[in-house]
């Protein structure tokens, strides 16, 4: 029997999904999640109904004399 690093034969690496992909856009995180929800949620609030975004607006303001910090 020869030595096993002789008889080593490298092997291909990779990813596979069987039966087609459900997450197609798994290489971008926005469009992997995009994929998800829309398979989740999809017929009731779908991903581009957008309906969780908020807007939180600040001014900047001086501060007050007398401030102790």
């Amino acid at each position: 029997m020869k030595n096993s690093k002789q008889n080593y034969k490298p092997k291909r690496i990779g990813y596979s999904h069987f039966g087609g992909n459900p997450w197609p856009d798994w290489r971008d995180p926005k469009s992997s999640f995009q994929t998800l929800w829309d398979s989740i949620n999809g017929k009731t609030i779908p991903f581009s109904a957008n309906p969780f975004v908020w807007v939180y607006e600040f001014k900047r303001i001086e501060k007050p004399e007398g401030w102790p910090l």
